[in-house]
């Protein structure tokens, strides 16, 4: 017996981690596939029943968890993201919400059928929007202009919002509070307020605290960091309950925005740690449906998503944006973009356990309604995202421009090329001279110092996906491939290989402190200095079947150092010593040639 048990708690995270891989593989929302798996192990084969698995814990478990997921979306929130629509945002997480409340409340007791009392219940629920899936859509689409920081704001800061909004229907719609309800209302929301606030601040400046004064060796700030996490949300919740989502949230945007310490190795662990939940979070309450339930009034329930898409969150986001500077294009994109995601599965799962405790009616529905929307909806936005996007020209998917870090000959060479082949560049250098003569050249280009945070969040990425580190100097070269990794990705951030300045020096640093080495191993700036020196430049030469890579070796040898790739698809493809590069016809191969060479290149 203990045996199986074993086997089905440690199936949960092996089914979630599998699910992402395969939505990865498949290209959809990883929480599509998490559900599907969900109710496979679930209602379908009986083999994952998480309320008899779990017990009496479950509920706290689920409740945590999400605290956890909720921290990790507050690391994520800058302030400067902000500039010239937070009135924007604010309207959304005020009259958005209100009139979100409304009509969902309505549509569901007179679309869904289901009775009032219960659909004012829902529709609180179902204001909030989805955080973990909003973040693999911007992720993948990058959507320009001010959309993007609004939909990843609303996603992160309307959960607590929500699931505030749902205790105070919930206690005063079923438990029959007997409070005036307009009184009632503004007392549980300063209640709120102030115990999130208050506790999120003084957990997030204790946190700065310890870390700040070193109090805590390496290796025990991450688990530190989690732990007070866990202890705050419950503490919070202890003066006002749920308002320890609200608590972590503040706590997470307090430690993104200060600058007194460093933050990146908790943003990382909690990223790692966030995936696994959500997961093994979706996998348990999908696995805890029932499918007669989920399917029954299968037709009203899905006129009923219709709605929320089509009349809903438009009307919501119309009038939270009246008379805002918001282009129209970006408010139409805002206005088909609301998935609903963890936060609405889990308030819902939670919801419905207190209401059975309580013996409440028709608590079978909340559920299956909650879910039904999630699935649908993140199907749906997951598939209009990206060509909708494109349609109202706000994204360039899998953008080829490249960030030059270093304003010199090469670099200006290679981005003049480029421009030429009319792809995105900018080169920044903090070396106001050579800046100068880059612009000259006609070339975008910036002096900044590009480990300054202002000057990180000022940067126009527009059309750019790939970093180029070609100063002189290693350290920076491998420093600034290490923060553009998160912007990037690591298989799009580049540096020169480090200069050997002695016998004793190492040729190489660790894969995890650098970016992947450009061009070849050899391809030091002193060597690439003196082949620009000896009068080589940049020149591309199409690749044809007559004259393919290996006749391209013959005529060039040694002479020739390959540089980057255009593919057929206009993809931007570099070499490097850990990359394996195949040209093939019909591709152009942008080399550095020595001079006398440039004759046969064209």
């Amino acid at each position: 017996m203990g045996d199986i048990i074993l086997l089905k708690l440690t199936s949960i995270p092996v089914l979630g981690t599998c699910s992402q891989w395969l939505a990865a593989k498949l290209k959809l929302p990883s929480i599509l596939i998490l559900l599907i798996v969900g109710i496979i192990v679930g209602p379908i084969t009986g083999w994952l029943n998480p309320s008899k698995l779990f017990g009496n814990i479950l509920l706290p478990l689920i409740s945590v968890s999400v605290a956890v997921i909720m921290f990790e979306g507050g690391l994520s929130l800058k302030f400067s993201e902000l500039k010239g629509v937070g009135n924007v945002l604010f309207r959304l997480l005020t009259i958005g919400v209100l009139t979100t409340w409304i009509l969902t409340t309505w549509a569901t007791h007179a679309i869904g059928g289901v009775d009032l009392q219960l659909s004012f219940l829902i529709g609180a629920i179902l204001v909030v929007t989805g955080p973990t899936v909003i973040g693999p859509l911007l992720q993948q689409v990058r959507p320009e202009g001010d959309v993007a920081s609004l939909l990843k704001w609303e996603g992160i800061v309307i959960d607590p919002i929500g699931a505030v909004l749902s205790l105070i229907v919930f206690q005063g719609v079923f438990e029959g509070n007997g409070h005036h309800p307009a009184s009632f209302l503004i007392i549980a929301i300063l209640r709120t307020l102030v115990s999130g606030s208050v506790v999120g601040l003084a957990s997030g400046y204790v946190l700065i605290l310890i870390l700040y004064k070193r109090w805590l060796p390496d290796y025990l700030q991450n688990p530190a960091s989690l732990s007070l996490v866990a202890l705050e949300f419950v503490v919070a919740d202890l003066f006002q309950p749920e308002a320890g989502l609200l608590a972590v949230t503040v706590t997470g945007i307090l430690l993104a925005n200060q600058e007194w310490v460093g933050v990146k190795h908790i943003i990382e662990f909690k990223e790692s740690l966030r995936t696994l939940l959500i997961a093994a979070l979706f996998i348990v309450l999908a696995g805890r449906l029932k499918l007669h339930e989920l399917l029954t009034n299968l037709p009203y329930r899905l006129m009923l998503i219709g709605f929320l898409i089509i009349v809903v969150r438009p009307i919501s986001v119309l009038i939270s944006t009246v008379r805002s500077k918001l282009p129209l294009k970006e408010r139409i994109y805002l206005s088909f973009i609301a998935p609903r995601g963890i936060v609405a599965a889990s308030v819902s799962s939670i919801f419905a356990l207190r209401m059975a405790a309580i013996g409440a009616d028709k608590t079978e529905q909340i559920v299956p309604v909650t879910f039904l929307v999630i699935i649908v909806t993140v199907l749906f936005y997951g598939l209009i995202a990206d060509p909708l996007a494109r349609l109202l020209d706000l994204a360039h998917n899998d953008p080829q421009g490249v960030l030059f870090l270093g304003a010199h000959s090469l670099s200006r060479q290679l981005a003049k090329y480029l421009m030429k082949e009319n792809f995105a560049v900018l080169v920044i250098d903090s070396n106001r001279s050579r800046v100068l003569e880059t612009r000259m050249d006609g070339i975008p280009s910036l002096a900044l110092d590009i480990f300054s945070r202002s000057s990180r969040e000022e940067l126009d990425l527009t059309g750019i996906g790939t970093l180029l580190a070609v100063t002189p100097n290693n350290e920076v070269n491998a420093l600034a491939a290490l923060q553009f990794t998160d912007v990037f990705g690591s298989d799009r951030v580049f540096q020169l290989p480090v200069e050997i300045t002695n016998h004793k020096q190492s040729a190489d640093l660790p894969q995890t402190l650098r970016g992947d080495y450009l061009f070849s191993s050899e391809s030091t700036y002193n060597n690439l200095m003196n082949k620009i020196s000896s009068g080589s430049v940049v020149k591309g030469t199409p690749l044809t079947k007559e004259f393919g890579y290996n006749e391209y070796i013959k005529q060039y040898g040694n002479s020739a150092l390959p540089l980057l790739l255009i593919k057929e698809d206009r993809k931007i493809q570099f070499f490097s010593p850990q990359l394996t590069v195949t040209p093939r016809p019909g591709q152009t191969i942008v080399s550095l040639v020595e001079e006398k060479a440039k004759v046969l290149v064209q």
